[in-house]
Formats: structure tokens, C-alpha cells, sequence
């Protein structure tokens, strides 16, 4: 049998919340570093929850018997947004709290709330760290957003944002901002001397912690609905 790791992370009430929608940072021209990670879109149709994701990152010594996954809440904001108007802005909604009666209902049709496994091929490193403060998941300085859809635009409103958030959403299908990155110019994954490899280097942003995974490819699957 081979040794198991898991560590699982459940956010931790600090008086805040982020709500169900990213809030970007604001780049320009002279913010952008050819030095900086770079985040990459991948094409999901939902977002890890930012406010209760309960981000949990489970890898072991053998991969072939059990891969590295990362487990955590999504929101599946279409689903929740037919019944109402995208011409106004969407309203901030959490995910259901977490307590001993909540449960998966998997016979149930698709939820706005789904518990998720991304499953990582030939997952070889994986590590997971807390928040770089309590306003960011991540180190904003450290990363270049400027490639993923629906960026920031300097002077632009946060209700102009978020209409434009929804309405990429609503056009592609795919969620502009999910939380889930292929990071591009991973220091990282040049450390490891893996990057020419077929390699590529994974973030998942939760609430009070973020995964990282170094991986060939990935697949996700949902284990059904988050109620209570």
C-alpha cells in the first residue's frame, strides 16, 4: 500500500466574504512582467467557490493506484442565473455551510452547488499553500491575468465587470475567471527540469488556500449535488 497524503482545508470565518464572482486585479500596459507566471484559461463551465470551496488536495506514493485529485464546492453559475435577468447584475450568493447534514445527493438533476474531483494525470508534484493575505488568494504581483477573458479594464466600474463577467459566460459556456488556471512560465515547473517534458503547471484558487499541481493533463467529474 502505498503512504497516502491528504490535506483538506475548510474556510475559516474572518469577517469577509468574496462572493461568487472574482474581483480582477486592474493591469495595465506597465504592470505587465515578461518574468510573471502567466494564468492561463481552461475551458470549464463552472467556478470554484470562492466564498466556502472546502478545497481539499488528496495525492499518494503509488499514482497508479489512486491519481492526485483536488476535491472542492463548485458553482455552476448558469444554472442558478436562468431564472434571472442578465441585463442586471447577478446577486452575491454562498455556497450551502458545511455541517454533518450536508450530503451529496447524486440522483438529484444538476445543482447550482456540485461537489468536484480534478483528477491529474501523472500528477508528480502537488503541494498546498494558505492565501497570500486576506483580500488575495494569490501574490497579484506574482502573476499576469492579462491572458484570461474578461480582463480588469482601468476605470471600468465593478457592475460593468461583473455584466461583462456573466454575459462571457453566458455566450461561451465556459466560466471566465473559474478559479482552476494552466499556469504558463512556471518557475516551478523549470525548477523541476520536468517543463519540456509535457509537463504543465495547475493552480486551483480556494477561500483560504490554494492547490498546485504539476501534471500531464487533467479531468474533472462531479460526485453530485452540495445540499444541505
Amino acid at each position: 500500500m502505498g503512504l497516502r497524503y491528504c490535506g483538506a482545508y475548510a474556510s475559516r470565518a474572518r469577517g469577509r466574504s468574496r462572493g461568487q464572482v472574482f474581483q480582477p486585479e486592474a493591469l495595465g500596459a506597465g504592470d505587465l512582467n515578461i518574468e510573471k507566471a502567466q494564468l492561463l484559461h481552461l475551458p470549464v463551465p463552472w467556478q470554484v467557490s470562492p466564498s466556502t470551496p472546502f478545497l481539499r488536495l488528496v495525492a499518494t506514493e503509488s499514482r497508479a493506484q489512486e491519481p492526485t485529485q483536488v476535491n472542492f464546492v463548485a458553482h455552476f453559475g448558469l444554472l442558478e442565473q436562468r431564472e434571472s435577468s442578465f441585463a442586471d447584475a447577478p446577486r452575491i450568493s454562498h455556497a450551502p455551510h458545511y455541517d454533518n447534514s450536508t450530503h451529496i445527493a447524486s440522483k438529484t438533476a444538476p445543482g447550482v452547488y456540485q461537489l468536484l474531483t480534478i483528477t491529474f494525470d501523472s500528477g508528480l508534484w502537488a503541494r498546498m499553500s494558505p492565501s497570500f493575505s486576506d483580500r488575495e488568494v494569490i501574490d497579484p504581483s506574482l502573476y499576469d491575468r492579462s491572458k484570461l477573458p474578461c480582463p480588469y479594464q482601468r476605470g471600468q466600474s465593478p457592475e460593468d465587470w461583473v455584466r461583462r463577467f456573466w454575459a462571457e459566460w453566458r455566450q461561451t459556456g465556459f466560466c471566465p475567471q473559474s478559479g482552476f488556471y494552466e499556469i504558463n512560465f512556471s518557475p516551478w515547473l523549470e525548477e523541476t527540469g520536468y517543463a519540456k517534458s509535457g509537463y504543465k503547471h495547475f493552480i486551483v484558487l480556494g477561500h483560504d488556500a490554494y492547490v498546485e499541481v504539476l501534471a500531464k493533463g487533467w479531468s474533472w467529474k462531479s460526485a453530485g449535488n452540495w445540499e444541505q
